[in-house]
């Protein structure tokens, strides 16, 4: 968008399932990179306002946001952490720090891409320093282990993280589960992500809704309707069913 002064800058739009939608940042500044809270009350995402990137925090309900104070990228918030990817040199590298400053922020390393918190706070997933390979850590920055070769990981919960295989085409979402270690696909599509009452979200032309054992596939925003790139939070209310 262009705002008054003739400046090009992006903006963040809340998009319902109904098609509905709305901006959620204003065209003063740039804001990028929004994700969810597990509550779904509350939004962390990127903005230049005050001259650099920030990771800023965002109340949805009334749009009240402010700066957390660090600079960074690819921000990911649960109730008591934030992480964050951060450039150091010519590196981007991976801190994770408790939200209210009580201890300071820890190097996961090398890292691209969002990271996902399990909903218990124990452990985090991101996005490995060769782009192509899941890595899990403790959320204390312990115990760092390749997981498995994929992208755009997801917990869905403490035993099973849904991810996106980039290796076969069409692409594939599968699901790996952290007691048998092994993975298994879900669906043809891209980009998961899940909810909080059990949904994995992905999109195929348009957006779906799909449980983790492979059940109640449900469309959730048809492809014409598809206005942009989807972060989902749940829970998904009277979802409409697939056309046969």
């Amino acid at each position: 968008a262009t705002n008054d002064s003739g400046e090009t800058v992006t903006q963040i739009w809340l998009q319902n399932v109904d098609s509905t939608s709305r901006p959620l940042t204003g065209l003063e500044s740039s804001s990028w990179m929004p994700n969810w809270s597990p509550n779904g009350r509350e939004m962390v995402f990127v903005s230049d306002r005050n001259g650099l990137p920030e990771v800023h925090l965002m109340d949805v309900k009334t749009g009240a946001a402010h700066s957390l104070g660090v600079q960074g990228g690819s921000p990911t918030i649960s109730e008591r952490y934030l992480a964050r990817n951060s450039a150091v040199g010519n590196r981007t590298k991976l801190f994770v720090a408790p939200r209210d400053g009580s201890a300071p922020a820890v190097d996961f390393g090398i890292a691209a891409g969002f990271s996902t918190i399990s909903p218990n706070e124990e452990q985090i997933a991101f996005l490995g320093p060769m782009g192509d390979t899941i890595v899990i850590a403790n959320i204390d920055g312990s115990n760092h282990r390749d997981l498995v070769v994929g992208t755009n990981s997801s917990f869905i919960d403490e035993h099973l993280l849904v991810f996106q295989r980039e290796d076969v085409l069409p692409w594939e979402i599968w699901v790996y589960s952290l007691e048998t270690k092994k993975s298994s696909p879900l669906a043809v599509g891209s980009y998961p992500s899940t909810t909080r009452d059990g949904w994995v979200i992905f999109s195929d032309g348009g957006w779906f809704a799909i449980r983790p054992d492979g059940t109640e596939k449900t469309q959730i925003l048809p492809y014409e309707q598809n206005r942009g790139a989807v972060r989902v939070f749940g829970p998904i209310s009277d979802p409409r069913p697939v056309e046969p």
